[in-house]
């Protein structure tokens, strides 16, 4: 009897059991089914906006209707599906290039970017012939859709310029590190976008997710390579000294108290001259070597200046010094010159020249030059004004007086 109990337990045991599974496959395979056809719907909608917005695409160099084609992109972008991609990153990218929507771009961009890393559930891409259409079109338009083509479009579109400029902001992240300049490029962008739109949604991200990590990659690279503060090392480096080449242009504004009846001979030193003067400066202490020449006189000298004021911009100096200068009169006003008499009234005879005056620059540019923290590299508009007493004594004539001039130039320095 306790055998015949334990048999019939057993049988209902597996009668159960297997009642249970096949109820189990039951809502399984309607389960199954369910999804193959939400899929399968899901699926014959997204092909068909997908043709649709291909055709409007494929009609616009004849419509020149965008905004069908907008429509129709719009459409397919909402359309929500768990187990299919409507659009790639690639297609979307392309599709709103290609139809100016620069919104788009720069959320989508923004939103492929801040979820880089983050987990995606993975869905099926759709294979039919808008991707190919959009990469070929691409392709063949890079005057159109060529990257630099493509930022003059953004600049010119009607966005806001809040729009705008984080648009470039994140096309310019796959620059990112590539080079040196693309790199200060990009980290310039962040810093502005951060100042103009505090409170932009995504001002946070950009200024720790960009706009921190180049600034430390800066610093590292520039530690690196031994290239400190510019500013600072500018300001460590005022009345310190350095070498430099300056080219001016001048004009000789008028002469004085020459002997009567000479003057008429240096009426040609009032036009236009030009100067070149190597400057080295020790400390406050400058020495200048010049060498320049006008119409009617070329001079080679030595000058001595003391700095009085210098700054990270602006710096002046003072200056006294001496040359020796050749006198060629005004040709007009004397004669022929191939008159023998002429050449040896003048050309044969040198003088000693006097003068003073003061320099002053304004740096425009100041980098490490090469990089080397050491050498600051200097571009400056450079201001002349010299006040010239000459003392002439040639064969047959004999004339003493003054000249000033002002002379405007720039200049290259290393300090």
């Amino acid at each position: 009897m306790k055998f015949l109990s334990v048999l019939l337990f057993s049988f209902l045991t597996v009668f159960s059991f297997a009642s249970d599974t096949d109820s189990i496959t039951n809502i399984r395979s309607q389960f199954e089914q369910n999804f193959l056809a939400e899929s399968s719907s899901e699926l014959t909608s997204i092909i068909s906006s997908r043709e649709e917005l291909l055709r409007a695409l494929a009609d616009l160099p004849i419509t020149k209707d965008t905004s069908l084609a907008i429509e129709k992109f719009e459409s397919l972008k909402n359309i929500e599906s768990k187990v299919y991609y409507t659009m790639s990153f690639d297609e979307i990218l392309f599709t709103s290039i290609i139809l100016s929507q620069f919104d788009v771009l720069e959320k989508h961009l923004t939103n492929y970017y801040k979820t880089v890393y983050s987990y995606k559930p993975k869905k099926k891409e759709v294979e039919d012939n808008l991707f190919k259409y959009l990469k070929n079109t691409i392709d063949d338009n890079q005057h159109i859709y060529s990257v630099k083509n493509t930022f003059n479009r953004i600049r010119k579109s009607d966005f806001s310029s809040e729009i705008k400029d984080k648009c470039e902001l994140v096309l310019f992240l796959a620059s990112a590190y590539q080079s040196e300049n693309s790199t200060l490029a990009l980290h310039k962008k962040a810093t502005v976008f951060i100042s103009k739109y505090p409170n932009n949604e995504d001002t946070p991200w950009i200024k720790n997710s960009i706009h921190a990590p180049l600034a430390r990659h800066f610093t590292k690279s520039h530690k690196e390579r031994g290239i400190g503060d510019v500013n600072e090392n500018k300001s460590n480096r005022l009345y310190t000294g350095g070498i430099g080449f300056n080219i001016y242009l001048g004009y000789g504004l008028f002469h004085s108290s020459f002997s009567e009846g000479t003057e008429r001979l240096f009426d040609g030193m009032s036009s236009i001259q030009i100067l070149f003067e190597l400057p080295i400066q020790i400390k406050r202490f400058v020495i200048s070597f010049v060498n320049g020449g006008e119409t009617s006189l070329t001079y080679m000298g030595l000058g001595f200046g003391y700095v009085i004021y210098d700054s990270q911009r602006f710096k002046v100096w003072p200056f006294i010094g001496i040359s020796t200068s050749s006198f060629l009169p005004n040709q007009d006003e004397v004669g022929n010159p191939s008159d023998e008499e002429f050449y040896d009234l003048f050309v044969d005879d040198n003088f000693n020249t006097f003068f003073t005056g003061i320099n002053g620059e304004y740096r425009f540019h100041t980098h490490h030059f090469l990089g080397i923290k050491k050498i600051l590299s200097s571009y400056s508009i450079k201001a002349k004004y010299t006040l010239s007493y000459m003392d002439i004594k040639a064969k047959r004539v004999e004339a003493n007086g003054f000249h000033q001039s002002i002379s405007i130039g720039l200049g290259l320095n290393f300090w």
